[in-house]
C-alpha cells in the first residue's frame, strides 16, 4: 500500500498528460467550427483581448459543469469498484468503509482546470496570429489538400524505417539503459510515427485508383471520405497513435508489477543491528520470543571507501582486494557498456550466514570447494552478470585468485537495508 500511495503522483501526472490531450483536441475541433462565428466579432470591431477573455470564461464555465457532473459520477464508480473488491477479497459490504480525501479533490479540480486554460491558450496564441477575413474563410481546402505519390512514397518508407530502428533499439538496447539511446528511440520513435502518417494518404489514393471504375457499393466513396477527411488531419492520428502506445507501456508496466512478482515462501519481518550479547539479550525476553519464528546471526561487513585504490582494488597493509579480472570479462559482455563504471563490491557476506537463508527458504546451501567466491545482487543488472559468469572470471583476495561460480544469489538479506545492498560478495567463512 504504502509503495501504492508513492506511485500516485505518478500517476496524477500521467493522467493530467492524457486529460490535456483530450481537452486539447476537444477545444480546437470546437474552435474550428466556430472560425467564421469569431471572425465575425472581430469584423464587428470587437478587440481581440475582449475575444480572448470571452473564450476564457467559456472554458472556466466549462470547467465548473465537467466537475460539478463528473466528480460525483467518480465518487460513485470508485465506490463501486471498492465494493466489487470488498466482495470479491471476502471482506464484505460492511468491512468496507467509505473515504474521500479532500486534498485530492483539490489537486483533481486545479489539474483539470489548468489543462482546460492550457489547451484554450495554445489555441488562442494560433487565433491571435490570424486576421479576420482568415477566419472568415472555409478551411476545408486547406484541409483537404493531398500531396503528391512520390512525397507520400517517401514520407511512408521514411517512417517505416524509422520506427523499424526503433522496435530494434526497444528490444535489443532498451535494457542497457543509455540516455543517448533512449533519447534515439524518443525521437525516431516520434518523428517515424508522423511521417507514416503523413505518407498513408498518397497510399490510399493510389489504391482507389487502381480499383476499377465498375465497382459496386460505395467502396470509392467511403475510401475517398477516409483519405480526405480523416488522413489529411495526420497529426491528430499521429498523437492519438503515440498516446495509445504511451498507454500500453504503461499497462505493460503495471500488470507485471501487480502481478509478475513472484510469492515468496519466506519473508524477514525485521532485522536487528548491535552486539551480539545485546541482541540475545533482546531475544531471549518471553514476549519476543513468541512472536519470532527463528532468529540467526548475519555476518556482513562493508568494505570501507578508504581501502579502495584507483585500480579498482582494496588495500591496506594487511588485506588486499581486487576486481580488475572480474571487469575485464564484464567489459567484454555487450550489454554491460553502460554498468562497468557503476559496478563494486561494497558489502562481504559469510558463507554460513548466507546458508542460514537459504536453509530457512528450503533452498540448496552454498557449499564452496577450493578457491571459491558467489555473487549477490538485489536484482539489478542480473541477466548481464550472469552472462560475464559464464566465462569464469576471478577476483583477488589477499593475492590469491578466487573463482565465482556461475550462480548469482538474490535472496533478500535484511529487511531495511536489502534496497541498499547492490552488489555484495559471498566469501567463506575464513576470509
Amino acid at each position: 500500500v504504502g509503495k501504492l500511495m508513492m506511485m500516485l503522483p505518478v500517476v496524477y501526472v500521467i493522467s493530467l498528460f492524457f486529460v490535456f490531450f483530450l481537452v486539447y483536441f476537444a477545444c480546437r475541433y470546437q474552435t474550428d467550427s466556430r472560425r467564421q462565428e469569431l471572425g465575425m466579432y472581430l469584423m464587428l470591431g470587437m478587440k481581440r483581448g475582449r475575444l480572448f477573455a470571452m473564450l476564457f470564461c467559456e472554458t472556466l464555465w466549462n470547467s465548473v459543469i465537467s466537475l460539478i457532473i463528473g466528480l460525483p459520477v467518480a465518487l460513485l464508480l470508485t465506490e463501486g469498484i471498492s465494493f466489487a473488491t470488498a466482495k470479491a477479497v471476502g471482506i464484505g459490504i460492511i468491512g468496507h468503509q467509505f473515504s474521500i480525501s479532500a486534498i485530492a479533490l483539490i489537486w483533481t479540480t486545479f489539474g483539470f482546470v489548468l489543462v482546460q486554460l492550457l489547451s484554450m491558450l495554445i489555441i488562442c496564441i494560433g487565433l491571435g496570429k490570424a486576421e479576420p477575413v482568415d477566419l472568415l474563410r472555409s478551411c476545408d481546402t486547406e484541409n483537404q489538400a493531398m500531396i503528391s505519390g512520390e512525397k507520400s512514397a517517401a514520407f511512408f518508407i521514411a517512417g517505416l524505417g524509422l520506427l523499424f530502428i526503433t522496435y530494434y533499439l526497444g528490444i535489443f538496447y532498451m535494457r542497457i539503459l543509455l540516455v543517448t539511446v533512449l533519447i534515439t528511440i524518443m525521437v525516431c520513435g516520434i518523428a517515424g510515427t508522423f511521417l507514416l502518417y503523413r505518407g498513408l494518404g498518397g497510399f490510399l489514393g493510389i489504391h482507389i485508383r487502381k480499383k476499377s471504375p465498375n465497382a459496386l457499393g460505395l467502396q470509392t466513396f467511403t475510401a475517398r471520405q477516409v483519405q480526405e477527411n480523416v488522413l489529411s488531419q495526420h497529426k491528430s492520428l499521429a498523437v492519438s497513435s503515440l498516446l495509445l502506445t504511451i498507454a500500453l507501456s504503461c499497462i505493460s508496466f503495471g500488470i507485471p508489477m501487480g502481478l509478475g512478482r513472484p510469492v515468496c515462501s519466506h519473508s524477514i519481518d525485521f532485522s536487528l543491528f548491535g552486539k551480539e550479547d545485546q541482541i540475545n539479550a533482546v531475544l531471549e525476553q518471553d514476549e519476543i520470543r513468541k512472536m519470532v519464528k527463528g532468529a540467526y546471526p548475519l555476518q556482513l561487513s562493508r568494505l570501507k571507501d578508504r581501502y579502495f585504490a584507483k585500480d579498482t582494488g582494496l588495500r591496506n597493509n594487511k588485506n588486499t582486494f581486487n576486481t580488475e579480472k572480474l571487469l575485464k570479462v564484464l567489459a567484454s559482455v555487450d550489454e554491460a557498456a553502460g554498468i562497468i563504471d557503476a559496478f563494486s563490491v561494497e558489502y562481504v557476506i559469510s558463507e554460513s550466514s548466507y546458508n542460514h537463508i537459504l536453509k530457512n527458504v528450503g533452498k540448496e546451501e552454498i557449499n564452496f570447494t577450493g578457491h571459491q567466491v558467489a555473487l549477490y545482487s538485489s536484482g539489478g543488472y542480473g541477466s548481464i552478470l550472469e552472462s560475464a559468469l559464464k566465462k569464469k572470471p576471478v577476483i583477488g583476495i589477499d593475492g590469491v585468485d578466487y573463482e565465482i561460480i556461475p550462480k548469482i544469489y538474490y535472496d533478500n538479506i535484511v529487511a531495511d537495508r536489502a534496497i541498499t545492498l547492490s552488489i555484495a560478495l559471498i566469501v567463506p567463512d575464513e576470509l
